[in-house]
């Protein structure tokens, strides 16, 4: 069977038109996405992403230990607290002072009047003690 000459521009015309509407759906797919990659972000991006957020803060909820007099420390974790204190005061500060208010070994050392090499063991065997008391609540 022979396709006449009128089927075979039918064809071609048909054939041409589906091209050009793929054609245009491609460009203005091209066009909206790179429309929205101007305004829009990943929310992983934003560096100051926390700060946008706020904490309700409870006095039930926390407990503030001063720190060798510098300042006080807010806790939250109820494991957290129980652990700490179970420790000497001398082993809390350090650990404080080294975690909490990010000071270095030689820092601490200073101002407890105490070598460094004590302040890193007190600080170990505080870790050691509060995971010990961390994994006794766990199995409990």
């Amino acid at each position: 069977m022979k396709i006449s000459d009128f089927e075979a521009i039918i064809e071609k015309q048909f054939d041409t038109m589906v091209k050009k509407v793929i054609s245009d759906t491609a460009k203005n797919y091209r066009k909206q996405k790179a429309r929205r990659e101007k305004h829009e972000f990943l929310l992983s991006d934003v560096a100051e992403l926390e700060s946008l957020g706020t904490r309700d803060e409870y006095g039930w909820d926390s407990i503030e230990i001063e720190v060798v007099g510098l300042e006080k420390v807010k806790l939250y974790n109820e494991d957290l607290i129980d652990a700490l204190t179970k420790l000497s005061k001398r082993k809390r500060n350090i650990v404080l002072m080294f975690y909490f208010l990010e000071m270095s070994d030689s820092e601490i050392s200073k101002i407890l009047n105490i070598s460094r090499r004590t302040s890193l063991g007190n600080r170990k065997d505080a870790l050691k003690a509060m995971k010990q008391t961390l994994s006794y609540k766990e199995e409990s």
